[in-house]
């Protein structure tokens, strides 16, 4: 739970930052929304999962290399399942956060705090099947192809292509190329066969699924795509389904690098705002050193046993830190300022020791990683 409500505090601080700084929410024309997505950079690829007016669940899929790819993925009734089902879950943890106020038996604590740990794990995978289904690889990152991956698209493209003279998008074909790059026979099988399907080019699904063995032997000769780092996924998601752990679905288990935007604007925004401050800044997302770290450890003074535990561990990193004491606001400014990771650990969210005040009126740097148990709480 602490991951998805996590990100309400990184979807506020980001309208924060750029509060005044945007205009307007819609694009005046199409190809102004079509120069944002090729102004991408190579290796993010955007998922929408939107709702349509009559409750159903839409995926958009964009990348620069190709044009927008559309899926329908789920039904009204389905959405609405999912939906009960994270109720049900979030009531459950808010109860079992409250057990503190009324018993001293940390045992029976605890025994509820992984059941509803538990029940969050087994809902995941279920999640998965009952929204998206065999178009789950669709919310993995797109791959740019080289020619002999666009060659293969083609193919895909003529394989597909009815008596009618109707054919499969090139941009789902490259897509289709990038997926058998990640997926086994049967799972490319499936996801052919539901791209065909939405297409009405249900006919050509056998002449199109032989290509995979084709497709596979040009992965092992030299492969057909030009990325050879990390891609990204960043994804927009519904109100409905904001309170879903998307992060960790099954899907992203070999792709973890993922992460949630409150709309295209933010990410477009952003990117032009980070190259305005920084011409040294040439590539995006920007790499984190972990080594270059800062913590506040129990700052109260009062953990104990669990002080000494966190410290003999953190100690191993060679981090700079405070420990046991409430750290001067000018050390907190300059670590906030120069270090990438802020770690803190104590009661409560530390707001107290890095205030609202001190990171609007700052530049801040460091990724912060709040493990206090008010953390994420809503103020």
């Amino acid at each position: 739970m602490m991951w998805s409500e996590s990100t309400m505090l990184a979807t506020r601080q980001q309208a924060r930052t750029l509060s005044g700084r945007m205009t307007g929410f819609a694009f005046s024309k199409a190809s102004l929304f079509r120069k944002m997505i090729e102004g991408l950079p190579p290796d993010f690829t955007l998922i929408h999962l939107a709702m349509s007016h009559d409750g159903s669940l839409h995926l958009i899929k964009m990348h620069k290399d190709r044009e927008p790819i559309i899926m329908p993925l789920a039904s009204k009734a389905k959405v609405e399942s999912v939906v009960a089902m994270m109720e049900k879950i979030v009531e459950e943890n808010a109860k079992t956060c409250s057990l503190g106020k009324v018993t001293n038996d940390a045992k029976a604590f605890w025994a509820a705090r992984r059941a509803v740990n538990n029940d969050l794990k087994g809902v995941i995978p279920r999640v998965q099947d009952i929204l998206l289904g065999v178009a789950a690889p669709l919310l993995l990152p797109s791959l740019r192809l080289n020619s002999k991956g666009v060659n293969l698209a083609n193919n895909i493209v003529s394989a597909s292509q009815n008596a009618d003279g109707t054919q499969l998008s090139f941009s789902y074909a490259k897509e289709l190329v990038s997926l058998a790059t990640k997926l086994e026979k049967v799972e490319w099988y499936r996801l052919v066969e539901r791209t065909l399907d939405f297409t009405r080019l249900s006919s050509r699904k056998d002449t199109v699924q032989v290509l995979y063995s084709k497709i596979r032997s040009a992965i092992s000769n030299g492969g057909v795509t030009t990325d050879t780092g990390p891609c990204y996924t960043f994804m927009i998601v519904c109100p409905d389904l904001t309170t879903f752990p998307w992060e960790i679905m099954p899907i992203f288990r070999n792709s973890p690098y993922v992460a949630r935007l409150p709309s295209v604007h933010t990410l477009f925004q952003t990117l032009k705002l980070r190259k305005e401050v920084s011409v040294l800044v040439r590539s995006i997302p920007i790499t984190v050193n972990a080594s270059n770290a800062f913590y506040v450890l129990d700052p109260e003074n009062n953990l104990g046993e669990t002080r000494k535990r966190i410290t003999e561990y953190v100690s191993k990193f060679g981090w700079s830190g405070v420990v046991g004491k409430i750290p001067d606001p000018d050390v907190v400014r300059e670590a906030l300022q120069a270090r990438d990771v802020f770690f803190y650990m104590g009661h409560g969210s530390g707001s107290r020791y890095f205030s609202r005040r001190m990171i609007s009126e700052n530049t801040i740097n460091a990724v912060s990683v709040l493990m206090g148990c008010g953390s994420v709480l809503e103020k």
